[in-house]
């Protein structure tokens, strides 16, 4: 069965869903900043999470998003997120932040 808004809420605020979107948005991060072809945006991004150290804080707007990414939608009820692989959820964390974020950091 596919997740509920309960089993959502319940992955929204699991600690340990929310680390590991911390560690996929530094990854992600570092990536773009040593990646010559990333974009303006993208860098601007990166640099500004960066600079402030903002890895948790980006987490949680990340999984607002995340959480209705067919991949976790897709999981079963009652939910359990480690059943969501890290390769995975480095995928769904980075098209959150490319669909969602990244578009306000085009200046």
């Amino acid at each position: 069965m596919a997740l509920t808004y309960k089993d959502q809420a319940t992955l929204k605020n699991d600690i340990n869903f929310r680390d590991r979107i911390s560690v996929a948005v530094a990854k992600y991060t570092q990536f773009i900043l040593g990646n010559a072809g990333a974009t303006v945006a993208q860098k601007n991004w990166a640099k500004s999470v960066f600079a402030s150290s903002g890895f948790d804080g980006t987490a949680q707007k990340v999984v607002f998003f995340a959480i209705w990414d067919a991949a976790v939608t897709g999981l079963t009820s009652p939910v359990d997120q480690a059943a969501l692989s890290d390769a995975s959820l480095q995928t769904v964390v980075e098209t959150a932040i490319n669909n969602n974020i990244i578009p306000g950091f085009g200046f």
